[in-house]
C-alpha cells in the first residue's frame, strides 16, 4: 500500500525552520543558565560589596555596634486589633495551643541527662562514728544551651565539702524542691554538636546502722543510664544482701589488703545494703517480722475509698495483736474477719487502730481494712494515699503496692517518691489508672490531687438543603464526639427566619429543646460521653416568583467550649429548578465536587461546598426548567398466518418535570386492539377527541400508574390483519408504529419474527441491519437512521421443498473481476430438515469444472468441509444435508466457489473496452424458498458496474473523498460474512471457513434483494470510456450551443434539461457517475465559449444607424443593419462621397 504523496518542496521549507528553532532553543537555554532560578533571591552587587568590605570603624577607633532588633509578629487581640509579639516562634504557638486544649506536651529530648553515677563508701570507722565516708561522682551530658537541671537524689547524704565541677560553663547544687536529696544546675552558653559534658563530685557522710555482726547502709541512688556502688569493708569475706532484690543487679566481692571491696552495679532509687560476717548463725534473723501492704484506692469524686490487705510474717508467738497506723485524715470503716478491731487511738494526722486475733500457726497475720477519707475535688489540696504501717516492724522491712482507680468523670494527678509499675491485666481493678510500689514505708509518699475531668466537644456538621417551588427544606446532621466529663447539651446558632420542626433522635435528645432569638438549645437525655448523631429538621417559606435565594448557615456553639470541624454542605433543587450560585455574594463556602446522582432522580444537580469558618452565607439565582422527554422505541413485529402482532417498548427519559400521563399517536388500524401497560399494569387509554393529529392517526392519552421522573418503560401492544398468502407468493406490507407525542425519539429499532412458513424482511432503504451479537441465536433487528412512522415488510410464504423442508435463510453472492479471470463465491445459509438438496450449477460455472490449470476449477463445501461433487451434463449436483442431534431445526452453511477465465480476445484486453458480465447464480429446486440475498461485484478501481437489474436494491451511496465524489458501499465485507455465518451455523456444526478470504478488489458494488436473484447481465465499463462518451457528447452539445444560435433557443434548452432530469430520477445511482464523466467536456465547452467571447469582443466596430429618409451619395455605402459590413462609415448630411472620402483620409 502506497503512502500519501509528499511534495518535493516540503523538505526544503521545513529544514530551515528546524535549524532556526534549534538555534533559538540553544539561546534560551544559555540565557536561562545565566539568570537566577525562580524563587531564588538574586545577589545584589551592592550587597555583595558590603559583605566583602570590612565593617567601618567608628570615630573612637572600635567597630560600629549595630542594633539587634527582635523579630516582631502581630497577633489579633481580644478587641480584634493587632498586637506586636516579639520573638514569637512556631514552637511557642504549639506549646500554648496544647496548654489551652489540655493536650500533653510534645515529646522533646531532656536538656540534660545523667549518664553515669559512681558512689564510693568506706566503712573503716563506721563502728566508732556510726557513719561512712561517701564520694559521689556524676557524669552529665547537656543537650541544650542555657540552664538545665538534673535531680541527684542522694537523700541522707551530709556534704562535708563544696561540690566540685569539671566542664564548660557553671554549676550550682541546691536542695530538691520536695526536700529529698539534691538537684544540680548546669549552664552552658553554647552547646557544640557533640553536646557538653559535666563532671560533678560530692563528698560527704551517710549514716550506717550497726546491729550485731552487720552494717546496713541506706542509699538514695539517682536514676542514671549506668550506676556503680563501691563499698570498702574491713571484713575479709563479708556476706552482702541488697534490698529490694532485682535480677539485673550484679554484686562482686574482691579481697583487699585492709579487708574487701564490695561492688554493686545497676542500682536506682532507695536501696539497702547489708554487709555482715560469715560463720556465726544469726539466731534472731528468722524472728524478725516483715510486712507487705497491698492497697486499692478508688476515687468517686466525693471521697477516696481504700481497700487494704496487710500481710505480716515472722510474728513471735507472744504477738496477739497488731497496732496499725493509717494515713493522715483516713477514717476506718470496716475490719474484715477473722481480724477484730480492739481499739482506736492517735490523732487525725496519724490515726492508729489495734487489731486482735490475727496470727496463724505459721506465724503470719492477714488484716483486711476498708477506709475512707474526703477529697478536695477543686484540686487545691492533695492527700497521701500511702502510710499504712505496722508498729513494731522496722520501716525498711515494710513494703507495699498501691493501685489507683477512678469512678466517673474525674482525673487524678500525683507526685511523690514511689515508683510507678505496670501490673498485669488480671491485677488491675475496674477504672484502673496507675499502680505504684515502695520498699520503705518510712519514706513512701504518694500525694494525689483530684479534679473534675474537662469536657471536650467536637462537632462535625453536615447540612442538606432542598430547594422547592415555595419552600426550602433543611436537615442538619451533627456528629458530636465528647471526651472527659459528660456533656449536658449543645447549642446551635440558626437564623431566626427558619422554622425548626424536629430535633432528634429521641434516644439522644430530650424533648425540652428550645429555639429563641436564633439560639437552638438541645439538651441530651443524659450526659453524653462518647459519640452521637443529632439531626435537626426545619424549613422556611419562599415566594414562588422569587428569583434570588439568600440564607445564613447555622453554626454549633458556643465557640469557646466546642470545636467545630469543617462542615459538608449539600444543596439540592427540585428536578425542574436550576440554581446559579452567586460567587461574589456567597461567603465562607468553598465549592467541592459532589458525588454522581442516580439518573432515576431525573438528573438532579447537587451543589457541594465545604464550610470552615464561623460565618457562612449562600446566595443563588433560581429559575424553573420545562419538561423534556427523550424516548427510545423498540418494536417487536411478529408475523403470523393471519395477523401481525406488534409490541413496542417505549423507554422514556423524563427530565425536570415529572410525567403524569403519556400521549400516543396511534394509527387508525391499531386503535381497536391497543393496549398500554406500565410495569405490567394495564393503563386506561382514552381517545382525545378534537386534539390535532396527522391523517390516519389518533391521539390517545393514558394516565400512568406512577409518576415518571428519570427513566421508565411503557409497553404498547396492538394487532394488524394479514391476508392469507399462497405458497411461493410475496407481498410488501406497511406496518405503522405507535409513537409518543411531544417526545424526541433518539433511537428506533424493529425486531422481526415470523412463523415457520413465512419469511419477513425489512426492505426500506431507511433501515440498517443491526450488527449480530455474540449470542447463540442473534436476533433479526434493524435500526432506523431517523424517526420512522412505520416499516415496510416483505413477507414471503415458502413452498415445501421436494427433498425436505429446506429454505435459504441468507445468501451472499460475490463476483470478483480480474484482467484474466473471474472468481465467484456463493455462500448460502440453509435451514430445515435433513435430506437431499438438488442444486443446478449454471453453464459458466459448469464450464469451470472441466477446466484444468492453476487457479481454476469448481469446489463445493458444506460447513467448511469440501464435497467431491461433479455436475452432470445438465449441471445438477445433489448435496446431502446431515441432521443435527441437538437442533429442532437444522442449519448448514453451503459454499460454491468457481474460477473461470475470461473469454476475451487480445484486442479487447489491450483496449480495455466495456465487458458484459453474466451474473447467473446456482438454482435450487422450486420448493426451496429463498429469503434475502446480497450480491457483491468487485472490480478494478478504474471500472464501474452499470446495468444491474431494477428489482435489485442498491446498497451503496455517494460520498466525498479526496479526489471528489465516489460510490461507497453501505455495508462492509466483514458484516456480510458475519451475517451469513450466524444464519447458517447451528450448535454442533463445524466452523465454516471465513468467506472474506476472496482476493479483494479496490471497487465494490453491492446489491440486495428478496427471493431468487435471477440472472443479470450488467456491464463493466472503464472510466476512460465513460469520460470519452459523456464528455464527448457534452462537448459537442456545448460547441453547438456556442456556435449555432439556433440551438440556444428556449425550447431546445428546456427539452435537454428535462431529459437530464428524467434520466437522473430514473437512474439515481449512476447519475453522479454520468455527471463526473461529463465534467471534462463541460469544462472544454466553457473554455470554447470564453475564447469566442474574447475574440469577437476585440474586433467588433461600433455601427451608427442611418436615419430614415436619408440616402448616401456613394453606392458602396449601405444602411446599417443587423449584419456586419466590411465598409461602414458615418453619413453626414450635405456631403458628397468625394468629400466624405477626403475627410476620412
Amino acid at each position: 500500500m502506497v503512502g500519501p504523496h509528499i511534495p518535493f518542496f516540503l523538505p526544503t521549507v521545513s529544514r530551515p525552520r528546524c535549524v532556526v528553532a534549534a538555534v533559538w532553543i540553544g539561546l534560551a537555554i544559555t540565557v536561562a543558565g545565566w539568570t537566577p532560578a525562580r524563587g531564588q533571591e538574586p545577589v545584589r552587587a551592592d550587597a555583595a560589596a558590603s559583605e566583602a568590605a570590612p565593617a567601618p570603624a567608628r570615630e573612637g577607633g572600635g567597630p560600629r555596634i549595630a542594633e539587634g532588633r527582635p523579630e516582631l509578629f502581630y497577633l489579633k487581640g481580644e478587641d480584634g486589633r493587632l498586637v506586636p509579639v516579639p520573638g514569637f516562634r512556631y514552637r511557642d504557638f504549639v506549646e500554648l495551643f496544647r496548654l489551652k486544649e489540655g493536650l500533653p506536651n510534645a515529646a522533646r529530648p531532656p536538656a540534660a541527662v545523667l549518664e553515669l553515677v559512681t558512689i564510693k563508701a568506706d566503712l573503716a570507722d563506721a563502728a566508732e562514728s556510726g557513719a561512712a565516708a561517701v564520694s559521689v561522682e556524676c557524669t552529665v551530658r547537656q543537650t541544650e544551651a542555657g540552664w538545665a537541671a538534673v535531680p541527684l537524689a542522694l537523700d541522707g547524704l551530709l556534704l562535708v565539702a563544696p561540690p566540685r565541677h569539671e566542664g564548660p560553663g557553671r554549676m550550682v547544687v541546691d536542695p530538691a524542691p520536695a526536700g529529698a536529696g539534691f538537684r544540680a544546675w548546669f549552664e552552658s552558653a553554647t552547646v557544640p554538636a557533640a553536646n557538653a559534658r559535666h563532671m560533678v563530685t560530692l563528698d560527704g557522710r551517710i549514716a550506717v546502722d550497726r546491729s550485731g555482726d552487720q552494717e546496713t547502709l541506706r542509699l538514695d541512688v539517682p536514676a542514671a543510664t549506668a550506676s556503680a556502688v563501691e563499698i570498702r569493708s574491713p571484713r575479709r569475706d563479708p556476706e552482702v544482701v541488697v534490698e529490694p532484690t532485682a535480677p539485673d543487679r550484679r554484686v562482686t566481692v574482691a579481697a583487699d589488703a585492709k579487708g574487701s571491696v564490695v561492688r554493686v552495679a545497676g542500682l536506682a532509687g532507695r536501696v539497702r545494703l547489708r554487709i555482715g560476717g560469715r560463720g556465726r548463725p544469726d539466731e534472731g534473723t528468722a524472728a524478725v517480722p516483715r510486712a507487705e501492704v497491698d492497697s486499692v484506692v478508688r476515687i468517686d469524686g466525693r471521697a477516696a475509698f481504700t481497700d487494704t490487705r496487710i500481710v505480716v510474717e515472722n510474728l513471735p508467738t507472744s504477738a496477739t495483736s497488731l497496732r496499725i497506723a493509717l494515713p493522715a485524715g483516713t477514717v476506718l470503716r470496716e475490719v474484715r474477719p477473722p481480724a477484730v478491731l480492739r481499739s482506736r487511738a492517735g490523732a487525725e494526722e496519724r490515726p492508729i487502730i489495734e487489731v486482735d486475733g490475727v496470727r496463724n500457726e505459721a506465724g503470719a497475720a492477714v488484716v483486711e481494712l476498708r477506709c475512707e477519707r474526703p477529697v478536695d475535688t477543686s484540686g487545691a489540696r492533695t492527700f497521701n494515699a500511702a502510710g499504712f504501717a505496722v508498729e513494731g516492724v522496722e520501716a525498711w522491712r515494710q513494703r507495699g503496692r498501691i493501685s489507683l482507680a477512678i469512678d466517673g468523670d474525674w482525673q487524678a494527678d500525683w507526685t511523690g517518691s514511689l515508683r510507678q509499675i505496670d501490673p498485669p491485666a488480671a491485677a488491675r481493678p475496674a477504672g484502673f489508672v496507675a499502680a505504684f510500689s515502695y520498699d520503705d514505708v518510712g519514706s513512701a509518699t504518694l500525694d494525689v490531687r483530684v479534679r473534675q475531668r474537662r469536657s471536650r466537644v467536637v462537632v462535625e456538621p453536615e447540612y442538606r438543603y432542598e430547594v422547592g417551588a415555595e419552600r426550602i427544606g433543611f436537615v442538619a446532621s451533627l456528629q458530636v464526639a465528647t471526651s472527659g466529663a459528660p456533656v449536658p447539651g449543645i447549642e446551635v446558632a440558626i437564623d431566626p427566619s427558619w422554622v425548626i420542626e424536629e430535633v432528634g433522635p429521641a434516644a439522644v435528645v430530650e424533648d425540652g429543646w428550645t429555639f429563641e432569638a436564633g439560639r437552638l438549645v438541645i439538651p441530651f437525655a443524659q450526659g453524653l460521653s462518647g459519640k452521637a448523631r443529632v439531626e435537626i429538621r426545619g424549613g422556611r417559606q419562599i415566594d414562588r416568583d422569587a428569583e434570588r435565594l439568600d440564607w445564613i448557615l447555622p453554626v454549633p456553639g458556643p465557640q469557646k467550649t466546642v470545636t467545630v470541624g469543617p462542615a459538608a454542605v449539600f444543596i439540592d433543587a427540585a428536578s425542574d429548578i436550576e440554581l446559579q450560585p452567586d460567587g461574589d455574594e456567597t461567603k465562607g463556602l468553598f465549592r467541592q465536587t459532589a458525588a454522581a446522582v442516580p439518573r432515576a432522580e431525573g438528573e438532579r444537580a447537587t451543589l457541594a461546598y465545604r464550610f470552615d469558618g464561623s460565618k457562612g452565607r449562600f446566595v443563588a439565582q433560581r429559575r424553573f426548567l420545562p419538561r423534556r422527554v427523550d424516548a427510545d422505541v423498540e418494536s417487536v413485529v411478529d408475523v403470523d398466518d393471519r395477523v401481525i402482532r406488534v409490541v413496542e417498548t417505549i423507554r422514556l427519559d423524563v427530565l425536570h418535570v415529572p410525567l403524569e400521563f403519556i400521549e400516543l399517536l396511534v394509527p387508525d388500524q391499531a386503535a381497536g386492539s391497543l393496549e398500554v401497560r406500565q410495569e405490567k399494569t394495564l393503563l386506561d387509554a382514552l381517545d382525545i377527541v378534537g386534539e390535532a393529529a396527522t391523517d390516519g392517526q389518533r391521539r390517545f392519552r393514558a394516565l400512568l400508574a406512577r409518576r415518571l421522573l428519570g427513566r421508565g418503560d411503557v409497553q404498547v401492544a396492538y394487532e394488524l390483519p394479514l391476508s392469507t398468502l399462497a405458497a411461493g407468493s410475496s407481498v410488501v406490507i406497511d406496518v405503522p408504529f405507535v409513537q409518543p407525542a411531544d417526545a424526541r425519539i433518539a433511537r428506533q429499532t424493529v425486531v422481526v419474527t415470523s412463523v415457520k412458513d413465512l419469511v419477513a424482511e425489512v426492505t426500506a432503504p431507511g433501515w440498517k441491519r443491526e450488527p449480530d451479537s455474540d449470542a447463540a441465536q442473534p436476533r433479526r433487528a434493524w435500526l432506523a437512521a431517523r424517526s420512522q412512522t412505520g416499516v415496510p415488510l416483505a413477507v414471503t410464504r415458502r413452498r415445501a421443498a421436494a427433498g425436505g423442508d429446506v429454505a435459504v435463510e441468507a445468501a451472499w453472492l460475490r463476483t470478483a473481476a480480474f484482467p484474466d479471470r473471474r472468481e465467484d463465491v456463493y455462500t448460502y445459509a440453509l435451514a430445515g430438515g435433513a435430506g437431499s438438496l438438488p442444486v443446478t450449477i449454471p453453464a459458466a460455472l459448469r464450464a469451470a469444472a472441466s477446466v484444468t490449470g492453476a487457479g481454476t476449477g469448481l469446489t463445493v463445501s458444506l460447513d467448511g468441509e469440501s464435497l467431491p461433487l461433479v455436475p452432470d451434463d445438465d449441471g445438477l449436483i445433489t448435496i446431502e444435508l446431515p441432521p443435527r442431534a441437538a437442533a429442532e431445526r437444522s442449519r448448514w452453511l453451503l459454499q460454491i466457489r468457481a474460477v473461470v477465465p475470461w473469454q476475451r480476445g487480445p484486442l479487447a484486453r489491450w483496449t480495455a473496452m466495456p465487458t458484459r458480465v453474466v451474473l447467473d447464480p446456482p438454482l435450487f429446486a422450486d420448493g426451496v424458498e429463498q429469503s434475502r440475498f446480497y450480491w457483491e461485484v468487485d472490480s478494478p478501481p478504474d471500472e464501474y458496474l452499470i446495468g444491474a437489474p431494477r428489482y435489485w436494491t442498491v446498497q451503496q451511496r455517494w460520498e466525498w473523498s479526496r479526489l471528489g465524489p465516489d460510490r461507497v458501499p453501505v455495508v462492509d465485507r466483514q458484516a456480510l460474512a458475519n451475517w451469513v455465518q450466524a444464519a447458517g451455523t447451528a450448535d454442533g456444526a463445524a466452523a465454516a471457513r471465513d468467506d472474506a478470504d476472496l482476493p479483494g478488489r479496490e471497487r465494490r458494488a453491492v446489491f440486495s434483494g428478496v427471493g431468487r436473484p435471477g440472472t443479470a447481465r450488467p456491464w463493466l465499463v472503464p472510466a476512460w470510456f465513460i469520460v470519452a462518451v459523456w464528455s464527448g457528447a457534452t462537448l459537442a452539445g456545448g460547441l453547438a450551443f456556442v456556435y449555432w444560435p439556433a440551438v440556444r433557443r428556449t425550447s431546445i434548452v428546456l427539452a435537454v434539461g428535462g431529459c437530464a432530469a428524467l434520466a437522473t430520477a430514473n437512474f439515481p445511482d449512476v447519475a453522479p457517475l454520468w455527471a463526473l464523466g461529463a465534467a471534462p467536456g463541460l469544462l472544454l465547452a466553457i473554455c470554447a465559449w470564453a475564447l469566442r467571447a474574447a475574440v469577437e469582443g476585440g474586433t467588433r466596430t461600433p455601427v451608427v444607424p442611418v436615419p430614415a429618409g436619408m440616402a448616401s451619395a456613394s453606392s458602396l455605402t449601405r444602411v446599417a443593419g443587423s449584419a456586419p459590413s466590411l465598409l461602414v462609415g458615418p453619413t453626414v448630411v450635405g456631403s458628397s462621397a468625394t468629400a466624405a472620402g477626403r475627410g476620412t483620409r
